[in-house]
């Protein structure tokens, strides 16, 4: 699972609906004990299991998947956490990068909340270091950094694009020497100088490049925002053929070979904060202009109501939702209602204005029809 859209198939997925999440290392012991403590989960689901009436037998059928995913899993030298969603019919189990607090729910929804931050956070990105002489594509997944396999019949540097195909661009020019000269004798000119000859080249060398690398991104990535490595001039040729978003506006500047791996992954850890940081102040801009246009919901309740007939367009969560667990499965509700209906659904950042004590807001698609006896929709923020 590695965004919000993984969400989908769990949105659509009918009661009752079983959400166990742990942590794969024991939080006193710091051991690693997932098979002892999914088996305890399981334990704390036949309970409420039966509180719903379950019989024994029914049980039984019910949590084999994920006793035997709990005994048959070798979970040595894994870290983070695990969550488990089970349904009549539909059992899926995924590991989870960060640390899970432990949580057995059974509701007629899935309990997703406890992921958002986690999917919504923009920790994940692509990073392109590019130079005349090599290319490397990185992926970045929090504080874990690779080089992505780029495909094999990709230049990786401009003399071997230059070896595949000589884009037209020197053209060559002749002149007759005099009257009595034949055409095979003309003065050579050319119609550039070596320096815009090779940026010329250039440009359709990362032309390609990001012909091929951007279904790359936006299959394994899910939208994941790239950022590049580069001296001024790269940096300059390749924005101009870039056809992938988002992009980081900051770059990394200087020679990808010259800087290093570990300087490369560091400087990419900055930009990707900095840049997160931006997104969050957008999410001001876009709340304030939808309190203006009334199309701005804080209440839960509406929102849910709002979400369930298609009418959100995005919907922000804040860190450490308030209220009671009632309020806490309304907000639940709302978001896989706009993951259904293909909303966006956004964790908004800390000390972020207008969510009063609920910790949620909705921007709607569009207002309310205002017909007597329906309730008012939009509201401004507070």
């Amino acid at each position: 699972m590695k965004s919000i859209q993984d969400l989908k198939k769990l949105a659509t997925i009918p009661g009752p609906c079983l959400t166990i999440l742990e942590p794969l290392r024991d939080p006193v012991v710091h051991r690693t004990k997932a098979s002892e403590m999914l088996l305890n989960a399981a334990q704390e689901a036949d309970r409420l299991l039966r509180e719903k009436g379950f019989g024994e037998e029914d049980r039984e059928h019910f949590l084999a998947p994920i006793r035997n995913f709990a005994a048959n899993t070798d979970f040595a030298g894994r870290s983070g956490g695990v969550a488990v969603f089970r349904s009549p019919g539909f059992t899926q189990a995924t590991f989870w990068p960060d640390e899970l607090a432990p949580k057995v729910t059974l509701a007629e929804e899935f309990q997703v909340l406890p992921l958002l931050a986690g999917l919504t956070a923009e920790r994940n990105y692509w990073l392109l270091a590019l130079s005349i002489n090599r290319i490397h594509l990185f992926r970045g997944e929090g504080t874990r950094f690779s080089e992505f396999t780029l495909p094999a019949d990709l230049p990786r540097s401009l003399a071997d694009f230059m070896g595949f195909d000589k884009p037209d661009h020197d053209l060559e020019g002749r002149s007759a020497k005099g009257p009595s000269s034949g055409a095979g004798f003309g003065v050579r000119f050319g119609t550039s100088s070596v320096p815009e000859t090779e940026a010329a080249h250039l440009h359709d060398f990362f032309k390609l490049i990001a012909h091929t690398i951007h279904p790359i991104m936006g299959r394994d990535g899910a939208g994941d925002p790239l950022m590049l490595a580069a001296v001024p001039r790269e940096l300059a040729l390749y924005r101009v053929v870039n056809t992938y978003s988002p992009m980081v506006e900051e770059a990394i500047h200087g020679s990808p070979d010259a800087l290093g791996f570990e300087r490369l992954h560091r400087t990419a850890l900055e930009l990707i904060a900095a840049h997160n940081g931006k997104t969050g102040k957008a999410a001001v801009g876009q709340l304030e202009a939808a309190a203006g246009r009334k199309l701005l919901l804080t209440d839960p309740l509406a929102i849910a109501s709002a979400a369930a007939a298609g009418q959100v367009a995005q919907i922000f969560i804040q860190p450490g939702i308030g209220g009671d667990k009632s309020n806490e499965a309304v907000v639940n509700r709302a978001v896989l209602a706009v993951i259904a209906t293909s909303g966006t659904v956004s964790w908004a950042p800390e000390g972020l204005d207008g969510f009063g004590q609920n910790g949620v807001a909705a921007i709607l698609r569009y207002a309310a029809s205002g017909s007597p006896g329906e309730p008012e929709l939009a509201t401004a923020i507070l």
